[in-house]
């Protein structure tokens, strides 16, 4: 399956041995120049590659570590013999490579193999091989950021579905569809580093879609962080994929994962599960996330939930409770921007605080060191909204686009500024910008009252209650309220 990976040309590698030698970093050439023409499939190479896939169960996932000198990867296999291993190395026949080590477990029928890489140099390109007892996959490549600057791209709603009802092989064909997406998006974005998506990988939460986000070529090479969507508590695989840095595990944590964090350069990245009605988790996740990074300039959140909506504020019902839950942590902990999906309408809000707006972004496109956080939503892959909903008129949203085609962001941090680029996956159309501009050091503020820690200790309930259900279901026992 990975042959056309190897077909590396002696000419490239030499351009690229001669630009180290004088200091060139990864981001100023392609580090993926000989891989691109792999990653373009037709339909029919698309079939071949997606059925050898389906035979060998060979997928390799890269999520990143828990900061920018690490890289995670899991793979599953259907035999519990051998250590997980993976092999690193600069050079691309893996002399000199440097071995790592790590644990296997049980992912419903199957096993799971997780390993963790560390000590990676910045501004680099690596290969690797994975395997159990011995790494012998085909080589792979990544490659790392620059020490100063570094670029991740925000989608969400990928919505891989198994679903035969829509189509007679809807796997193939929504996979096949963000397959194509991850190689425009980064394409026309050769600098960015890892991808965020926010939830909803998985239209039922099965193996076999999860398998199929993770099947595109291009996800061999660039990582992925992702966050459990309302789908992805369907069933009880997500957990089974990706290798997530610094997991917590709360009181309310459901069985197929929960919140985690990751650092890259100075911006703290906190990834929070929005079906977990606990405030009381989520806020000693964050102030442990914090504690343990009190040095990072920016703070990211990214959930599933949108709180304020992409064409409509509040178009759930349940948007107002999860604004309740989660506005005071993001608030009193000065989140610069939280990113989210669901809704599958893009939007962008002004500078909120505790669901006021305390700055407008109306017609603003550079901003220093604002007040409150910026809330965005994306839209979706495979299900874009294709109705129209009027223009919004909640005065919490600064930019709202409803068109037919999906929109996906470009994130840049370098130095003191975050830039904001969003764009139509089809034409590369800009539609949306805002460069934000931060000398201040971010503030925590840990006064919680009233009916804060009322909804927060129902939220605990609730969620404890789901989490009951939720095992039950797991032992076949089906649960009715």
């Amino acid at each position: 399956m990975n042959r056309t990976f190897k077909k590396i040309t002696a000419t490239t590698l030499a351009i690229m041995l001669l630009l180290s030698c004088f200091g060139v970093s990864s981001s100023a050439i392609d580090p993926f120049a000989e891989v691109r023409s792999s990653w373009a499939m037709n339909q029919e190479e698309w079939n071949t590659y997606f059925s050898d896939a389906r035979i060998t169960k060979d997928v390799v996932e890269l999520t990143p570590g828990s900061d920018e000198s690490q890289m995670n990867f899991s793979w599953q296999s259907d035999v519990e013999e051998g250590t997980p291993v993976v092999m690193i190395s600069l050079n691309a026949d893996m002399t000199e490579a440097v071995e790592f080590k790590g644990e296997a477990s049980m992912a419903g029928t199957r096993f799971s193999n997780k390993v963790t890489v560390t000590g990676l140099e910045a501004s680099s390109i690596y290969y690797y091989t994975y395997g159990k007892g011995v790494a012998d996959s085909e080589p792979e490549r990544f490659r790392t950021g620059d020490a100063d600057s570094f670029t991740a791209l925000y989608c969400s709603d990928v919505h891989i579905s198994n679903d035969s009802t829509e189509e007679p092989d809807s796997l193939s064909t929504t996979s096949y569809k963000w397959h194509n997406a991850l190689n425009k998006m980064v394409n026309d974005n050769i600098e960015a580093d890892f991808i965020l998506s926010a939830g909803d990988q998985a239209s039922g939460g099965l193996a076999s879609e999860m398998f199929g986000f993770y099947s595109p070529s291009v996800l061999r090479n660039v990582p992925i962080a992702s966050c459990i969507g309302n789908h992805e508590k369907k069933a009880y695989d997500y957990g089974y994929f990706g290798n997530k840095p610094n997991e917590y595990k709360g009181i309310s944590t459901s069985y197929i994962g929960g919140d985690y964090w990751f650092t890259y350069n100075e911006v703290l990245f906190l990834v929070m599960d929005s079906t977990n009605g606990s405030s009381v988790d989520h806020l000693r996740f964050v102030q442990d996330a914090i504690k343990a990074n009190p040095d990072a300039k920016w703070r990211v959140g990214m959930l599933h939930h949108d709180l304020y909506g992409g064409a409509y504020s509040r178009a759930d019902s349940d948007n107002a409770l999860l604004e309740a839950l989660f506005n005071p942590i993001f608030s009193d902990y000065d989140f610069d921007i939280v990113l989210a999906g669901h809704s599958h309408y893009y939007g962008r809000t002004h500078g909120m605080e505790m669901d006021a707006v305390v700055e407008d972004y109306t017609g603003v496109s550079d901003i220093t060191n604002p007040d409150g956080t910026i809330f965005m939503v994306s839209t979706s892959i495979n299900r874009v909204r294709d109705d129209t909903y009027p223009e919004s008129k909640d005065e919490s949203i600064a930019v709202n686009k409803i068109i037919n085609d999906t929109i996906y962001t470009s994130l840049t941090f370098e130095g003191d500024s975050m830039e904001i680029n969003s764009y139509t996956l089809a034409e590369h159309e800009l539609v949306d910008t805002l460069t934000v501009h931060k000398t201040d050091a971010p503030e925590n503020d840990d006064e919680f009252f009233g009916f804060t820690i009322f909804a927060g200790v129902l939220g605990t309930i609730y969620s404890l209650v789901n989490k009951f259900i939720e095992l039950f279901r797991k032992m076949g026992i089906e649960i009715k309220l």
